[in-house]
């Protein structure tokens, strides 16, 4: 009879036990970080679906997440006062783990209004999004025309909690 008190006692003991390890969304982090940017571009020919930048997104917030793009030249390549348009800027997965039960927006492009693009996957995640390795592409004419100087569009991305 002693045994079996023990037996009983260690099992209430166990089945009010939580784990030690915390939930994958238990401290949310969210980050975004730019491992990329291109400074050899070729201007003085047509570009189509040129990487123009690189990004590695992590998060395990519950929330999900959006980013939020900045253009310091609102989507123009410039040098001086000559400048010309980075035309269909368009976001596309790399490599790397989007959460599960994400899903990247049905249109891919971003539009730099102002100088701010926003991409926002849909859904509700279930796991962490792991070094998901996002590129921004572009498009652009022949500006061979107005090739004399260093043209400059400066991307960079904030990962914001929720979509």
């Amino acid at each position: 009879m002693r045994n079996r008190s023990k037996i009983s006692f260690l099992l209430l003991l166990g089945l009010g036990m939580t784990s030690a390890w915390p939930a994958w969304y238990d401290n949310p982090v969210n980050s975004v970080v730019g491992v990329y940017g291109n400074v050899s571009l070729n201007f003085a020919a047509v570009g189509t679906g040129q990487q123009v930048a690189l990004f590695m997104v992590n998060s395990n917030d519950p929330a999900g997440f959006h980013l939020v793009f900045n253009f310091s030249n609102g989507g123009l390549f410039q040098t001086g006062s000559r400048h010309f348009t980075l035309s269909n800027p368009t976001v596309v997965a790399v490599s790397g783990h989007l959460g599960t039960g994400l899903t990247p927006p049905a249109d891919p492009s971003i539009t730099p209004l102002a100088g701010v693009a926003t991409w926002r996957p849909t859904g509700t995640p279930s796991d962490a999004t792991d070094t998901y390795l996002i590129s921004v592409v572009a498009d652009w004419s022949n500006q061979s025309a107005q090739m004399a100087g260093f043209y400059f569009e400066n991307i960079t991305a904030s990962i914001v909690s929720g979509l």
